[in-house]
């Protein structure tokens, strides 16, 4: 919405315009219709037939020019009127139909108040409510909107900022509203009849400010790239993360999906990659609050899609419900304030509030059916069993060169087990027969219609001095592929308490849990679907499942089925997070804030990728069957003789950050035409990740989720197995294959924004930030410095800080 601001410029503009202006206001975004004229004539003429009353006053005010101010109830059930008039003064031809139809008028600086003939009297034995409303500047607001609470009835603000309404029985509250101020609701005492009431700005609620996880600022002083957006304008049906609403409605954001796999996190590029190996993402910033990653992973990791598609990022966990608004800042000026961290650009994702009033209830879910794809689909061709086989046939009748760790399948692996002697003639055709009829459906065998669901219940409402927001979340989202789901559970709580006029505080607490499953990358049960030849069978006749060989690395063929596959491994993943941030406001001057926030997170995950000892994953490390011997010797290259392997990775990590910031916006002349608006701030942060990366081999899930003793000190495995007969499981027990990492980050950071706008026709801005890390320097993994190291300088710096503001103050008091 617009915000006009020519009310507070009243030394150059006259009684009269200000009043004209007013009366606009209440007209555009009030409830009670007004509008402010200059000089009416002595005279007209009318002919109106058979017209609605509001018809009648709508051409008075055309005719004469006047401002008119009544209550649109008046005039419900009233019939038709005819009025003539020819040369008739206004005044009488008003006077005549309003008082034929029950109705009398007064005149208030050219402005007609229309009543009721029998409320007249009723008025003077009434209860009249004065008072005045003014800014936090004590500048008055003309054109404010004063109801009383649960009626129609209400009124507007005079050029003063002055109103008066008549008290209505049972009434014991007004409801002032202004736009771009918060709304009050101000309670009457019995036996007071005049009140001022102070209104203050809600930048919050404007169309025009972004919002840059420091600052909030007005659009029209904005020197960068800053794009803003509403949650609830760009998210549909069926979205269960924010950053999947992102694509199309940010210009120069493109976001990449480079996965079908239910919870896939997409890639985002903010004006395209900045570099090639490093890290490509966007910084993610929640309430002004930086997130990081559930995982502290390598560049490489990062930008494995394999791999992030499975642990998320930073805002995976976060209730696309309860987002309020998105700021995407783009280029070098808007990112100056997070330094290096921002080269890829940042995300302000801003949470939803309480807003003053009733309890508000609210409840919102989603359904969502993914259908899974069909041979019958138009953009699927692929060829049925007969097509195939023909096609095989003729690739061998063309002598074509199958390479060597090729699976034969099809035509050409009958005609492979005929020509090798496996199988004989007559054979060889029956198995092209059976072949050519099979067709099978591997969509329907793999895959299914997925449904998925979301809900979100929250409570919002509060007082004007406690205002709170909570919800609660459940996405339960299926994968078309079988087995995969990606489960999330949310919890947030916003709280705004008022303590005094110069004093407020904001608790922000979130929490999620995350649980999802995956087929392992390299089984692909959705790719497998794709190119696996339909003339392979899956089950044979007597319901068993059909096995194919196909060629590990030492190119021996085993048995394989994708079945067997999925049900015999799994990929998943657990993670969960607290984030508890507390923000303490203090108001110095009408133009000059201090602020303190606080911030804790924790997050967990565990990943186990586990593959049985019945899979083919597992027979390609022991080269043979699982229920064959293990091939002993060097000449064996067996690196498993038994069980099956399980891969875990744990991490957590634990992020600290305080934050003593310093605001100040102000006109520095009286004629309001000079703002110097201004941040200054200290930031001190600690982020600590410790993940612990492992194999382990012999792993029997289906036997009570044991590990069969393999201690390099035995000489003797299971069933009698000697290990000295695996030289090469023998040689891999005795390697590492532990990874324990640990990184500690401390980092105080101190930055300044200064700008100066001339009446809103230009605006110069100068950003800068320094950051002191014990990660710089040659020597940065020897430099594990605590926390209160960096906190050392903290008091000093905040001395500055408060000089600073001083001077600031001395110099807009000597202009």
């Amino acid at each position: 919405m617009k915000k006009n601001l020519f009310f507070r410029r009243k030394r150059f503009l006259s009684v009269r315009s200000l009043f004209q202006i007013s009366v606009l206001f209440v007209f555009m975004f009030g409830k009670i219709p007004s509008y402010a004229s200059s000089v009416s004539p002595d005279t007209l003429s009318l002919n109106m037939q058979n017209v609605k009353l509001e018809r009648f006053v709508e051409v008075m005010k055309q005719k004469t020019g006047l401002g008119f101010l009544y209550d649109p109830a008046l005039f419900q059930g009233h019939g038709d009127i005819s009025v003539v008039a020819k040369g008739e003064r206004w005044d009488s031809v008003l006077k005549r139909v309003l008082g034929k139809e029950g109705f009398t008028y007064t005149i208030d600086e050219n402005v007609v108040v229309i009543k009721r003939l029998q409320n007249l009297l009723q008025e003077k034995k009434n209860v009249v409510i004065k008072g005045k409303i003014v800014d936090s500047n004590k500048q008055p607001l003309p054109g404010v909107t004063v109801l009383l609470k649960g009626t129609t009835t209400g009124t507007a603000t005079d050029v003063n900022g002055e109103f008066s309404i008549v008290l209505v029985d049972g009434v014991k509250e007004l409801i002032v509203t202004f736009v771009g101020m918060e709304s009050q609701t101000v309670k009457l005492v019995e036996g007071k009849t005049d009140y001022q009431i102070v209104m203050k700005e809600d930048i919050k609620e404007m169309d025009e400010v972004v919002v840059t996880g420091y600052q909030v600022i007005d659009r029209r002083q904005l020197t960068s790239s800053i794009t803003s957006v509403k949650a609830e304008d760009i998210l549909v049906p069926g979205m269960t993360s924010i950053d999947q609403a992102l694509e199309g409605r940010i210009p120069d954001l493109m976001v990449i999906t480079n996965s079908g796999e239910v919870g896939a996190t997409p890639r985002i590029r903010v004006r395209g990659t900045s570099t090639i190996i490093g890290n490509r993402q966007p910084l993610w910033v929640l309430d002004g609050v930086v997130l990081s990653d559930p995982v502290d992973v390598d560049p490489e990791d990062l930008n494995n899609p394999d791999y992030i598609n499975i642990i998320g990022n930073a805002i995976a966990g976060i209730n696309p419900q309860d987002i309020d608004r998105i700021d995407v800042l783009k280029d070098a000026s808007a990112t100056a304030l997070y330094g290096t961290q921002a080269a890829n650009g940042v995300i302000v994702v801003t949470t939803k509030r309480g807003v003053a009033g009733k309890t508000l209830l609210s409840y919102s879910h989603t359904s969502k059916i993914t259908r899974r794809p069909r041979y019958t689909d138009r953009n699927i061709n692929l060829m049925n069993s007969q097509e195939r086989m023909q096609f095989g046939k003729d690739l061998v009748d063309n002598h074509y060169y199958f390479p060597k760790d090729m699976t034969m399948v099809g035509y050409e692996g009958a005609y492979y087990n005929w020509m090798s002697g496996a199988i004989n003639y007559d054979e060889f055709l029956k198995e092209v027969q059976r072949y050519e009829t099979t067709n099978t459906d591997w969509f329907d065998i793999l895959t299914r219609d997925a449904y998925s669901h979301t809900h979100t219940l929250s409570i919002s409402g509060g007082s004007e001095k406690v205002r709170y927001y909570t919800s609660f979340g459940i996405s339960k989202d299926n994968g078309v592929t079988k087995t995969s789901y990606s489960d999330r559970y949310s919890v947030m709580a916003n709280l705004d308490v008022t303590l005094s006029d110069k004093f407020t505080a904001a608790l922000r607490v979130n929490a999620n849990v995350q649980n999802k499953n995956h087929v392992p990358s390299d089984v692909d049960a959705m790719n497998y679907a794709y190119n696996t030849t339909r003339a392979l069978p899956c089950y044979n006749e007597d319901g068993s499942l059909y096995y194919y060989k196909v060629k590990n690395n030492q190119y021996t063929a085993l048995d394989y089925n994708i079945l067997n596959e999925i049900d015999n491994s799994s990929q998943e993943y657990a993670g969960h997070t607290v984030m508890a941030t507390l923000d303490l406001r203090y108001i110095v001057a009408d133009w000059w804030n201090a602020t303190i926030t606080g911030s804790y997170t924790r997050s967990s995950t565990r990943q186990e990728d586990w593959w049985g000892e019945e899979t083919w994953y597992a027979a390609s490390l022991r080269n043979s069957e699982s229920d064959q011997t293990p091939p002993a010797g060097s000449s064996g290259h067996c690196y498993l003789p038994y069980g099956g392997i399980l891969k875990t990775n744990v991490s957590d990590a634990e992020n600290m950050l305080l934050r003593i910031q310093s605001n100040m916006n102000k006109y520095v002349d009286p004629d309001q035409k000079h703002l110097l608006a201004s941040s200054l701030g200290l930031e001190v942060t600690s982020t600590k990740n410790y993940a612990i990366a492992d194999e382990d081999r012999g792993y029997l899930k289906d036997r009570g989720m044991q590990f069969v003793d393999m201690s390099s000190s035995s000489q003797t495995g299971t069933d009698g197995i000697l290990l000295d007969d695996y030289p090469y499981f023998k040689q891999w027990l005795a390697s590492p294959h532990r990874t324990i990492t640990e990184n500690l980050t401390n980092k105080i950071s101190g930055y300044l924004t200064l700008s100066y706008s001339y009446m809103n026709f230009f605006t110069l801005n100068v950003n800068g930030r320094f950051d002191a890390s014990n990660k710089f320097g040659s020597e940065s993994n020897n430099k594990l410095s605590h926390l209160y190291t960096l906190m050392f300088g903290t008091l000093k710096y905040i001395s500055v800080l408060f000089i600073y503001n001083i001077f600031l103050l001395c110099m807009c008091k000597r202009r």
